[in-house]
């Protein structure tokens, strides 16, 4: 997956996935505040986590779009509250990219 690249939007993190004022991600950002701990303040460590994730969890291939060949990876993540659950996380190699780029990220 060339998975030690994969690029993680920590900007995205905190004003969309940990955001639970946002109107399509609010739900998304008080799970993981509920399920791990995670908000805003402390986007960059749930993005290190994941980024570390992926280096061991298993990719799955997804359908190919216009967007380029799309994979979810499941992984353990710990929470700043100590608990460990389950996050999927979406990726994406878009046309003539080289690293995967996130495009989601939610507790299962």
């Amino acid at each position: 997956m060339n998975a030690e690249h994969a690029v993680v939007d920590y900007k995205k993190l905190s004003t969309y996935s940990l955001d639970p004022n946002h109107l399509s991600g609010g739900h998304k950002a008080r799970v993981f505040q509920s399920a791990l701990g995670y908000n805003p303040t402390n986007a960059d460590v749930l993005g290190a986590r994941v980024q570390e994730g992926v280096l061991t969890a298993t990719a799955k291939i997804l359908d190919a779009n216009q967007h380029g060949q799309r994979m979810a990876v499941d992984m353990p993540i710990l929470g700043a509250n100590g608990e460990t659950v389950i996050v999927r996380s979406g990726w994406i190699y878009e046309p003539d990219a080289v690293v995967p780029r996130m495009t989601t990220i939610f507790v299962k």
